[in-house]
């Protein structure tokens, strides 16, 4: 019966070891887009599998662009020097819009996940690819600016959610302890002597 208890300790030990790991997704983990970079001629942008989609978007002047978040879990746009972007995280269903007046690149990124990056191609003549007319370079960055700390107000995010990885590993710890008593229990129960 010792065995068995050895036994049940250790793959209570090795579940609760190995669990997390299994079940954490990119996205807990820092996340970034791992596909192929992708470049088109429209007016939106979607974010999804943790990537924006187009990359590269190339619009005229002037016209609105629109980003959807279609994932489970939040995303920002920030663009470069935290000149521009949505004033905060875009939960699933969520869109943020934008229009640039000025042609050159605007490059931007999901600031929850860094990897997740795009740009906005705003060009008189508008190309299907980088073969376009010359753009100009990206303006200088300039420091963001400074903010004065204050009390940030109670915010509940259900994106970023680490509880149920928790509670998946406390239920396999209770199982693995109760099995671990009820052999215990067992084993005391058979040693008693029969009256």
């Amino acid at each position: 019966m010792r065995r068995t208890t050895v036994r049940l300790l250790v793959f209570t030990v090795l579940a609760g070891a190995v669990l997390p790991v299994v079940t954490a997704t990119s996205a807990l983990a820092g996340g970034s887009c791992h596909e192929a970079a992708t470049d088109r001629l429209g007016l939106s942008v979607d974010a999804k599998g943790l990537c924006f989609w187009p990359t590269v978007l190339r619009v005229k002047p002037g016209q609105e662009i629109t980003w959807t978040n279609h994932d489970p879990f939040a995303h920002t746009v920030t663009g470069l020097g935290y000149q521009w972007g949505s004033a905060g995280d875009l939960n699933q269903g969520q869109s943020f819009s934008a229009s640039f007046t000025k042609p050159g690149v605007y490059p931007y990124a999901c600031a929850i996940h860094p990897g997740m990056v795009g740009a906005v191609v705003v060009a008189g003549k508008v190309t299907s690819s980088g073969a376009g007319p010359v753009i100009p370079a990206v303006p200088p960055v300039t420091a963001p600016p400074v903010v004065v700390p204050q009390p940030a107000p109670a915010v509940v995010r259900t994106g970023h959610a680490v509880w149920p990885f928790g509670l998946a590993l406390a239920a396999v710890l209770l199982l693995g302890g109760g099995l671990l008593l009820r052999n215990r229990w067992s084993d005391r129960r058979l040693r008693q002597p029969v009256a």
